[in-house]
């Protein structure tokens, strides 16, 4: 699972990049019952170039998957909202 979207990011230089179809992947997710983290990869395609890594942590909700729990978190923050889900 994944999701794409069109995305506008600013390298260390403040230089703006919009990347038409950027494949936005959970990596990494955890939890201890109470807050998930989880760590997401910014590509600029799929199968492409990593040009973006970041952290977000969330409360956990029992008895749902952390990695559903984590794409659905994404689509509820303004930057991922209207975002296209893939398999």
């Amino acid at each position: 699972m994944a999701l794409t979207k069109s995305l506008t990011l600013n390298n260390n230089f403040g230089t703006a990049t919009t990347f038409p179809n950027a494949y936005i992947q959970v990596s990494q997710a955890s939890t201890d019952g109470t807050t998930v983290w989880s760590q997401i990869s910014i590509k600029n395609q799929v199968a492409g170039n990593n040009v973006q890594s970041l952290n977000v942590t969330f409360p956990y909700t029992a008895n749902i998957d952390i990695l559903a729990q984590t794409y659905s978190h994404l689509l509820s923050l303004p930057d991922y909202s209207g975002a296209t889900t893939v398999a």
